[in-house]
């Protein structure tokens, strides 16, 4: 059963995740593994000096006066990666919570704890009265551990848990004892509608939640948009609430970030979503929106972050866009099959710094025209048929500080210019 919950994640996984993945990776790489040394660090004013020292040697250097950690204000921040051995990195986080108690905020993302691990860190962690935030996603706790530290961790405002096997119960525990939470990520789990509903009728004061992949539904995004007032970001991908949830989701008007995509929403949705006027962010990927939808999307003058990838708006979209949305300063594009013309017109957004036109037919006269966006900092047009004179051209780019150009049909002299030119390239 957990081989195939995992596989039918996948394919949104790599879209969505590919880059926390690929961090993890790097870890392991660097040698993380290893349960005596683990990747920590202290964000404090003087910077993070001490990032990739061992615990035992920031528990010796935490034990300083009361008074200096208060005249300096430094909070503590724990990061583990590459976690083996429960028991030995429990030691580990016993000897540091005995000599931090100023710790406000704790990551445990990713260290394999299991529900058995995420109740003994709950019972040490509730020493620390001033603990915050917690960031606890992907390791496994299930409802059990989410009822574990929703029960001795009252005073969070802000709760990470995505991605660990949590369903209603575990959602339903935390409303009910989590009441000061502000901030809530639980994407990636299986809590439902009704798990939806517990978080919206007792979590009044959230306004930031993430929700992404939970089968909630449009009972679902229902239940949210009358309930959650005070949300002004709101992640509700990939629950498949349709053009119906997307109206219910329209009609919270505090919202300022809004991503809503893969959730089969038409026309009808979209007309309703682009009443949401306040809205600066609108991540509304992989859905059904054609021209008319486009030109509904056009009209939300307050944008500066759209994502529209994989909806197939072709060069009149691109078009729409470029003319009506001058204030975009990141724009995905990808897959919308907008050929070079539709890069001309995208060439017009002279505020973007940030551009994904992967996936899009474009060639080197569309690869010339981008070379004109002279805010642009970070570009990616890979997986397009943009040749050794398009490659030439985005050499060009002296602001550019990161560039995807990977499946083109680019000469290795070529490719070689690019990587001196900007060296985080990936090509």
């Amino acid at each position: 059963m957990k081989s195939l919950r995992k596989n039918k994640r996948t394919k949104l996984r790599k879209r969505y995740s590919r880059k926390a993945k690929t961090t993890k990776k790097k870890h392991r790489k660097a040698g993380v593994n290893s349960p005596k040394i683990l990747d920590s660090g202290i964000l404090n004013p003087l910077g993070n000096q001490f990032l990739n020292m061992p615990l035992d040697e920031i528990s010796k250097l935490l034990e300083i006066s009361k008074s200096f950690r208060e005249q300096i204000g430094q909070d503590v921040k724990v990061i583990q990666d590459g976690c083996n051995d429960n028991k030995l990195q429990l030691s580990y986080l016993q000897n540091i919570i005995s000599n931090s108690p100023f710790i406000t905020t704790f990551n445990l993302s990713a260290c394999n704890i299991g529900y058995e691990g995420a109740e003994a860190i709950a019972e040490n962690l509730k020493k620390l009265t001033n603990l915050t935030s917690l960031m606890i996603q992907e390791n496994e706790i299930g409802d059990p551990g989410a009822k574990a530290i929703a029960e001795n961790l009252p005073n969070l405002t802000s709760l990470m848990i995505h991605d660990n096997e949590i369903g209603y119960e575990g959602a339903r525990v935390i409303a009910e004892k989590l009441k000061n939470l502000t901030s809530l990520t639980i994407d990636y789990n299986e809590i439902g509608s009704s798990g939806a509903k517990a978080i919206a009728e007792n979590l009044p004061n959230l306004t930031e939640l993430n929700i992404t992949y939970n089968k909630i539904g449009y009972e679902g995004a229902r239940v949210i948009a009358e309930k959650l007032k005070n949300l002004t970001t709101l992640m509700i991908s990939s629950n498949n609430i349709g053009s119906s949830g997307a109206k219910e989701i329209a009609t919270m008007k505090n919202l300022t970030t809004l991503m809503i995509s893969g959730n089969k929403i038409d026309y009808e949705g979209i007309k309703a979503i682009a009443t949401m006027k306040k809205l600066t962010t609108l991540m509304i990927g992989v859905n059904s929106i054609n021209i008319d939808g486009v030109k509904e999307i056009a009209t939300m003058k307050n944008l500066t972050t759209l994502n529209i990838e994989y909806n197939n708006i072709g060069y009149e979209g691109a078009m729409i866009l470029a003319t009506n949305l001058p204030n975009l300063t990141l724009l995905n594009i990808e897959h919308n099959n907008i050929g070079d013309e539709g890069a001309k017109a995208i060439a017009d957004m002279k505020n973007l710094r940030t551009l994904n036109i992967g996936r899009n037919n474009i060639g080197d006269k569309g690869a010339k025209a981008i070379t004109t966006m002279n805010e642009l900092r970070t570009l990616n047009i890979s997986n397009n048929k943009i040749g050794n004179k398009g490659a030439k051209a985005i050499t060009t780019m002296n602001e550019l500080t990161s560039l995807n150009i990977m499946n083109n049909k680019i000469g290795n002299i070529e490719k070689k210019e690019i990587i001196e030119r900007i060296p985080k390239s990936f090509i």
